[in-house]
């Protein structure tokens, strides 16, 4: 059994994934796969005996998706480097100076190299080191011609490998952390068809029922939903259903839907059957619109990116044309005037190159990875996390500071708990979320040899509460006014006493027989994580679609001052931006599938919830404490990236100085220069 990661470009909404699981289902040899659209990646293991991965990836292809292995660049980069190590052994031990081999192997790596460098839209570490890596190819060609320059043209055409070299072990370490976190990630979970019921009706009449996938409806469809997850936008023309909108919100509340409401994609349906007329689907449906606001988000890179390596690699390309342009003019009378100006260009860069710059990370990431995972923590984005310099902080409410579910704080039932405690937990049973999941599980602890009242009739009243009928008796749970069938505005003693908790009351015949007290089950570690994390950043803000008295209650208990509330995916995404644009990076902490265009708007995304893997720090455990040393160990991990930047700065700056002193372009001192640096930025990275 092996296990890939697919990328699949053009995964666009939930119908996209349904249409790649009955694909995988179709192919004999895969034994798992799960769909992740908002990653755009398919992880799947498979048996190799039985089916060979390219034709997995032909199979797609030939239905329409435009597939990659993301394994497939590390596997470039190794036989360039196996070539590279070919290549020395050849040139040590083989034939120094055979030219031919030396052209030939500079030019398979330069043809890598120029497609990287046109890629390249900005003056980073990388694009020197490319550019100083192509020059040098140029310059050793350019003497490749020359006849009585060609034992100098091996030495700039070898230059010109070992340079690339540096590029080439940052990707590998880079791409091989990348794939051991996703393999770290992956979890399955089997993804079935979903076929509808497709109506065609005249005069309001159904004339015909046929089966169709989702894939092939269109605007303007009438289909038959009952409970399930629903896939298209549209608005019910009959029937009434119960409805989980937790994935759009973030909030666990069962809403009831009528005839003409509004049902979007990623919506669950809890009870109830209903007629959809189809109103968008794919790209233009809820989901779709989730993945254009993450497409559209990726303006972070561009306030986020460490500004440092930029500017220095914006100097070492001025100051090595400066150096050219002055050695050019004070050399007009000397013989071969322009290949000596190149080389002072590219003896210049190479002096003062950043070369080191590039391993740096990846050393470090390597080396951070591993402690990171044995205290719960998941990266699966360190460029994020090197380039991101955050001043606010963002928290979600649901699922992060609370626990995603309230608690019940006290609770009376007046006479017959074990009855009524049977009554309630039956009544809950099939509607359990954050308010009356917590009295069920009440309920279910209290001992005693319970009734039977499992046939009996429930009713979600959304807003309100619960109501059923037993032995000829109404009996409700939920608001006050509900649970009396009174709108009297006279306090009870209860809520005189408990005036900021939710209140949920319990009622036969219209007479209250019992109360449950509730309140937010905040999370045990958010006191002190909240604290810490108001004297290290200069904001900590509670995004959350929750309503204002739930999100203001926990907030001032966790003495947090700025908060939002009833924010959706775009409403969230909009607010981060604006700090941004304000020059103020931030981290996005959350848990949700709501949360995902926050994640990709943020400098540095980190999710408490396992399942969902679009964030760029992931914890494994619900102990908010586990952020804190993440975020600490970042800050070492800056620190000592900020160690071999100073130091290869300086360095490279006093080899500089010492070249233009002594009026010097020697290839063979620069480079020599450059290992030193490299040695040093090696070891240190690693000591740490």
């Amino acid at each position: 059994m092996k296990v890939k990661i697919i990328e699949v470009k053009n995964l666009f909404c939930l119908i996209c994934e349904d249409k790649v699981s009955e694909i995988m289902k179709e192919i004999e040899g895969v034994l798992e796969y799960k769909t992740n659209i908002y990653t755009k990646e398919i992880y799947m293991k498979y048996d190799p005996t039985k089916v060979r991965f390219r034709e997995i990836l032909r199979t797609l292809n030939e239905k329409g998706f435009l597939t990659s292995d993301s394994g497939s660049f590390l596997r470039k980069e190794c036989l360039l480097l196996f070539l590279f190590v070919v290549f020395h052994f050849h040139w040590i031990f083989i034939n120094l100076n055979d030219s031919i081999v030396s052209l030939l192997v500079s030019s398979a790596f330069q043809y890598y190299n120029l497609k990287d460098l046109l890629m390249f839209h900005s003056f980073n570490k990388n694009f020197v080191v490319t550019i100083s890596s192509f020059l040098c190819y140029l310059l050793g060609i350019w003497m490749f011609l020359i006849e009585e320059y060609t034992v100098v043209s091996i030495e700039y055409l070898t230059l010109s490998i070992n340079i690339f070299t540096f590029i080439l072990i940052s990707s590998m370490l880079l791409a091989l952390i990348v794939n051991m976190t996703k393999l770290n990630l992956y979890s399955i979970s089997q993804i079935q068809r979903k076929f509808v019921k497709k109506l065609d009706i005249n005069k309001e009449k159904i004339i015909e029922f046929q089966t169709l996938a989702l894939e092939k409806l269109l605007p303007g469809d009438v289909i038959c939903l009952n409970i399930g997850y629903v896939y298209v936008d549209g608005t019910i023309i009959k029937g009434a259903c119960l409805v989980d909108e937790s994935d759009i919100s973030g909030e666990d509340c069962l809403k009831q839907r009528k005839k003409n409401d509004k049902i979007y994609s990623s919506t669950k349906i809890i009870d109830g059957d209903i007629l959809l007329r189809v109103d968008r689907v794919g790209k233009e449906s809820y989901t779709g619109k989730i993945l254009s606001l993450i497409e559209d988000s990726s303006f972070k890179n561009i306030f986020c990116r460490n500004k440092t390596p930029s500017f220095y690699t914006s100097c070492v390309l001025c100051t090595s044309l400066v150096v050219a342009t002055g050695f050019f003019f004070r050399s007009l009378d000397v013989e071969d005037l322009y290949p000596k100006v190149f080389r002072m260009f590219i003896s210049t860069m190479i002096s003062l190159c950043p070369c080191v710059f590039v391993v740096s990370e990846p050393l470090i990431a390597l080396k951070a990875r591993k402690y990171l995972l044995s205290q719960n923590i998941i990266v699966n984005n360190f460029s994020h996390v090197f380039e991101c310099s955050p001043k606010v902080v963002f928290l979600d409410k649901t699922g992060t500071l609370t626990k995603g579910f309230s608690e019940v704080q006290d609770y009376r039932i007046y006479k017959d708990l074990e009855r009524n405690a049977s009554i309630i937990m039956n009544m809950e049973e099939k509607y359990q979320n954050t308010v009356y999941g917590s009295v069920y599980r009440l309920m279910k602890s209290i001992k005693g040899d319970f009734i039977n009242t499992t046939n009996i009739d429930v009713f979600y009243i959304s807003g309100s509460g619960i109501r059923c009928c037993y032995d000829s008796q109404e009996i409700r749970l939920g608001k006050k006014s509900f649970a009396t069938n009174s709108s009297s505005q006279k306090k009870s003693l209860v809520e005189k006493y408990h005036k900021k908790e939710r209140i949920v009351y319990f009622s036969i015949q219209f007479k209250i027989e019992g109360y449950f007290i509730l309140s937010d089950n905040i999370n045990p570690s958010a006191h002190l994580f909240v604290q810490t994390l108001k004297k290290e950043y200069s904001k900590v803000i509670v995004l959350s679609g929750d309503q204002k008295a739930n999100v203001e209650k926990v907030s001032r208990s966790l003495g947090i001052e700025e908060y939002f509330y009833e924010q959706t995916s775009k409403d969230k995404m909009g607010t981060i931006m604006n700090y941004f644009k304000e020059g103020k990076p931030s981290i996005m902490i959350g848990d949700g599938t709501n949360d995902i265009p926050a994640f990709r708007a943020s400098g540095l995304s980190i999710s408490v919830n396992l399942n969902n893997t679009s964030a760029d720090v992931i914890l494994l455990s619900d102990d908010l404490n586990g952020i804190l040393v993440a975020l600490q160990y970042f800050k070492k991990m800056h620190y000592k990236n900020l160690t071999n930047y100073i130091f290869a700065v300086m360095y490279n700056l006093i080899v500089f100085i010492w070249l233009i002193q002594t009026k010097t372009d020697s290839i063979d001192i620069s480079c020599i220069s450059m290992m030193a640096s490299l040695t040093f930025i090696v070891v240190n990275s690693l000591l740490f």
